[in-house]
């Protein structure tokens, strides 16, 4: 039998996730190897994460360890020894130390574990699923404020050139408050986007549903 972490390589090599899809589920996975050494170390000597003991219990256990790694880091710091908390990070730096998460990100990782638990349960690996009785919160977005025209107009007349890089992101910034797209539909055009004067782009979001042209 697969254990619980073999499956999710399973579903990590079955779906073709693009990179940053497949580092946020890395992320989350190592977090769980975490969150089972936690419970190992915290009096569940024998606890192994599994199908079968997945309850809305355990998940409410994952939410609010999820919310507050920083607290079993400096309890339990050789548990992200094994597990780093960043994987690009040294874990005894102090930029090692994980930071409080949001409920908006802790519920974007539930909302992808879930989604790795229906897969589970479609191809026979489980019949088990805690979220039917578990509600993952929502996540919450404030207020937009946008900046005016004249706000724009200073930022794009400021003087950047001692730093190109700073100096290029402000014009990306500038051209996308001008154009309204999506960096996703910026990082595809070309000068073939430019049609008789005018900046042309089909939304890559929405491409599946409509293949309207917004023209600029």
């Amino acid at each position: 039998e697969k254990s619980f972490f073999d499956v999710i390589d399973t579903y990590l090599a079955a779906h073709k996730l693009s990179e940053q899809r497949l580092k946020n589920f890395r992320v989350l996975a190592r977090c769980l190897h975490r969150f089972e050494l936690y419970k190992k170390k915290s009096g569940g000597r024998g606890f192994t994460l599994s199908f079968a003991n997945l309850t809305p219990e355990l998940l409410r256990q994952i939410e609010d360890f999820l919310l507050d790694e920083k607290s079993v880091f400096l309890q339990y710091p050789d548990i992200y020894e094994q597990y780093p908390y960043s994987a690009k990070i040294a874990v005894k730096t102090p930029k090692g130390m994980p930071q409080p998460r949001g409920q908006n990100s802790v519920a974007d990782m539930l909302t992808r574990f879930r989604a790795f638990i229906l897969w589970a349960i479609d191809n026979g690996f489980t019949v088990n699923n805690p979220f039917k009785h578990f509600t993952i919160g929502e996540i919450v977005y404030g207020t937009p404020i946008y900046i005016s025209n004249e706000e724009r107009n200073k930022l794009l007349e400021t003087d950047l050139s001692d730093d190109k890089e700073v100096e290029t992101q402000r014009d990306i910034f500038v051209f996308q408050c001008l154009v309204g797209c999506r960096v996703s539909d910026l990082y595809k055009m070309t000068y073939r986007s430019i049609i008789n004067d005018a900046v042309e782009y089909i939304p890559r979001k929405t491409k599946k549903d409509s293949t309207i042209n917004v023209r600029v």
